[in-house]
């Protein structure tokens, strides 16, 4: 650092505090939020640290520094964290030369098919129905699931009939008037033959159902999860839009970003006790597993990582690019996920780019080896 000009000297001192931040971000997948919940913000921002480290690299690159080394090494080893960011698969798909035992998955968090009409389109809810049922998936999980009953579409007995996959495993939470209720699915085109709810509390509305399913003689066991949301409402999504306004009162949008950190305190302790209740059943599971979700976190959170450790990663083996599957506030965030057993082979996945719901659906190709 002594043989660096004033300007450099400053720069240097610059890249350690963003050296310093990206080893922040790789430990908010280990520490838990219930130690100390700050961390977390570093996870979400994993992707923007990561960028800022590499600008210096390719600045201390171009003029022959040493100093490129801080970084360079910092990012080499967070290698891991790229890679369930960001994926380059030249081969995302595998030939099926033998379709035995060969399934094909969806997730898909639906958004009560478009209940409240976010999208100012009254046939969401019919578009969202025949996407699932036009895929013929075997596997269907779906999350923020709706039955109105009374023989709508959207209903079980439609959906059942309608669908390739029309084996149920549903769960409820919460009631809409007398027939409609909002929970978790599943949907198998084989045999259920056990179905269980991995519960969260009563405090939260979130919850993991699991079922086993006959695969021409061998039994997997799937899980879809739906972790803790933020549950920020119309005032959160105000106060972030004007978070740069000069003219908003400061007293005001102060009150605003403390209602908005102690949600997002909320919702980071919660979701590390789900995805512990998770992962220690799924390490108790007798059978090969896939799991299906809407985590509310990135794959740099502690919630991912603890749920993902002894499980494989569909976009991690077969995914490209980005493939964010949020469509809300941060469209950047991958926070849907398709994970399964080490022992199961992952064929191809696909992020299906409609815009129906909050969230993109999810699919892979996989092979009960």
């Amino acid at each position: 650092m002594k043989n660096l000009a004033w300007p450099n000297k400053i720069i240097f001192l610059i890249n350690i505090l963003g050296a310093l931040l990206l080893v922040a971000s790789y430990s908010a997948s280990y520490i838990n939020p219930k130690t100390f919940w700050p961390l977390s913000f570093f996870g979400l921002a994993y992707p923007l640290i990561l960028l800022i480290n590499i600008a210096f690299v390719i600045y201390w690159a171009i003029f022959r520094k040493k100093q490129i080394l801080l970084s360079l090494i910092i990012i080499l080893l967070g290698l891991m964290n790229i890679r369930s960011h960001f994926q380059i698969n030249l081969k995302n798909k595998n030939q099926i030369n033998d379709s035995t035992n060969v399934l094909k998955v969806i997730s898909y968090n639906v958004r009560l098919f478009d209940l409240y009409e976010w999208s100012s389109d009254r046939n969401t809810d019919n578009k969202i129905f025949e996407l699932i049922k036009d895929s013929k998936a075997n596997i269907i999980c779906m999350q923020e699931f709706m039955n109105e009953g009374g023989g709508g579409i959207i209903s079980v007995d439609s959906m059942v009939n309608s669908f390739k996959a029309n084996q149920l495993h549903a769960e409820y939470t919460d009631e809409f008037g007398p027939q409609s209720r909002l929970g978790i699915a599943i949907f198998s085109s084989y045999p259920i033959v056990e179905k269980g709810r991995i519960d969260f509390g009563k405090s939260t509305h979130n919850i993991c159902i699991y079922t086993d399913i006959n695969v021409n003689g061998d039994t997997i066991r799937v899980y879809n999860v739906h972790f803790q949301s933020i549950h920020f409402g119309k005032e959160d999504y105000i106060t972030l839009e004007k978070i740069d306004n000069s003219e908003t009162d400061d007293k005001k949008q102060w009150m605003g970003i403390r209602k908005i950190l102690k949600k997002l305190k909320i919702a980071f302790s919660r979701r590390s006790n789900q995805a512990e209740l998770v992962a220690n059943h799924i390490k108790h599971s007798p059978y090969k597993v896939i799991l299906c979700g809407d985590f509310n976190d990135t794959p740099g959170s502690y919630s991912y990582h603890t749920v993902a450790e002894e499980l494989n990663d569909a976009f991690i083996e077969k995914g490209t690019g980005l493939c964010n599957t949020y469509l809300g506030l941060f469209p950047f965030f991958r926070i849907d996920y398709i994970l399964h057993s080490k022992d199961i082979e992952c064929l191809s996945y696909e992020r299906i780019d409609k815009k129906l719901s909050d969230h993109y659906p999810i699919s892979s190709i996989i092979k009960i080896k």
